[in-house]
């Protein structure tokens, strides 16, 4: 399953770099032109997906809720959390090293986590600030 997925990532995607950058606000514009394969066609899908005020609702919730009540959740500033059934796509910029790390680590512990999948990407900026880009999946 593994080698499988590593595969999908080497297959083309007709979705240009334009339309993925189009998706998210600077300066994760370039995280997403990044992505190949399948990773790209998912994200890309994603956010043509309507809305889900459903499990997508309350999974934001859970998210932005946890985040900004964490001990570290004022050395992170939360961008966006998007929710639609099965995926979670997560913004963050982290002021204080590790501090994402540290919530992510403790939120996954959460009873309402069911998430199985987890893609990341990250950059640093001139302030030294830390730019995270997750994509999360059941």
């Amino acid at each position: 399953m593994s080698l499988q997925h590593q595969l999908a990532e080497f297959d083309e995607s007709d979705v240009t770099d334009e339309e993925m950058e189009n998706l998210v606000p600077k300066p994760f514009k370039s995280f997403l032109s990044a992505f190949r394969g399948d990773t790209r066609n998912d994200i890309f899908d994603f956010h043509n997906q309507e809305d889900d005020l459903d499990w997508g609702y309350d999974q934001q919730n859970n998210i932005s809720d946890y985040v900004q009540t964490h001990y570290e959740g004022t050395s992170v500033e939360l961008i966006s959390v998007i929710c639609k059934q099965p995926r979670c796509e997560v913004l963050v910029t982290e002021k204080q090293e590790d501090a994402w790390n540290k919530i992510m680590k403790d939120m996954t512990q959460q009873a309402w986590w069911k998430f199985s999948s987890f893609t990341s990407s990250t950059r640093s900026n001139a302030e030294n600030e830390l730019s995270i880009y997750a994509f999360l999946s059941q």
